[in-house]
């Protein structure tokens, strides 16, 4: 049994790797993205060479697959004119998986752990939301690839939820603001949101584990990108979102960790 999910888990990642790297050529090669084949090579290095060495450190089998995606990921959305900035985003990424633990788990996303690091303390990392344009044949690649990966990891759940509440919300915001209705639709062309709806919120290591508590996750992480967007007007409201819902999910489980008086019994087995 436990060989059938080790493979099941191997193909998962095999076909996200296959996604990223099919979107990071779309991106290069004809959305002209801003980076270029040797800084993905360098992002995915980084993170391969910190997994090999956190592995030897804590003990851990090495696996360089989780390690590439990671720098995948990275290299999909973050920019920088410094090099440093994409070796220093894949190290921290890496890192936080051994050592921002809570019940030998990791909590925050790795690539999303690594690109807020680089986002807060320096002033040369940024991210271009607006890279993927508006070109329907894109959008419609991204939604089509991400449903297949979201399936077959088993998290289009947490997927949809996240997806519906942001779409739903910022509609009902439209309505409620009499906008035009190309202006509300124009707000869902982002590949950003797609691309991170289908790669990053579904990361099996980081989202619950029931599908009831995976539904809640998507829906809080909705509620935060909304918040962010259009009352802070935060432009990385999508990977700050994630963060901030990994962050009450570590809060909760803190809560419930320490020893309570028989009456809150059920009540904690039932978060």
């Amino acid at each position: 049994m436990q060989n059938t999910e080790n493979i099941k888990r191997t193909d998962v990642r095999s076909y996200q790797m296959a996604a990223q790297v099919l979107f990071l050529t779309l991106g290069i090669y004809f959305l002209d993205f801003d980076i270029n084949c040797f800084n993905v090579f360098i992002v995915a290095l980084s993170t391969s060479l910190t997994q090999y060495i956190c592995c030897l450190l804590f003990k851990q089998r090495f696996e360089a697959k989780n390690a590439v995606i990671t720098g995948l990921s990275l290299s999909l959305v973050l920019r920088s004119n410094d090099l440093i900035i994409f070796i220093l985003a894949g190290v921290v990424a890496i890192a936080s998986k051994f050592i921002v633990r809570f019940n030998n788990r990791h909590i925050f996303n790795p690539a999303i752990f690594g690109l807020i690091s680089v986002l807060l303390f320096s002033n040369s990392a940024w991210i271009s939301p607006g890279q993927w344009g508006t070109l329907s044949w894109v959008l419609a690649l991204l939604i089509i690839i991400g449903l297949f990966v979201a399936v077959k990891s088993n998290r289009l759940d947490v997927a949809l939820a996240f997806i519906s509440t942001y779409i739903v919300l910022t509609g009902a915001r439209g309505f409620w603001l009499n906008e035009p209705l190309n202006l509300i639709f124009y707000q869902f062309e982002n590949g950003a949101a797609f691309l991170f709806t289908f790669f990053t919120i579904s990361d099996p290591k980081t989202t619950p584990q029931t599908s009831s508590r995976r539904i809640v996750f998507g829906i809080i992480a909705g509620v935060w990108a909304i918040i962010l967007r259009y009352y802070f007007y935060n432009p990385y409201y999508i990977v700050y979102s994630l963060a901030l819902t990994s962050g009450m999910v570590l809060l909760v489980r803190i809560i419930l960790s320490f020893e309570y008086p028989k009456i809150f019994n059920k009540m904690s087995k039932a978060l």
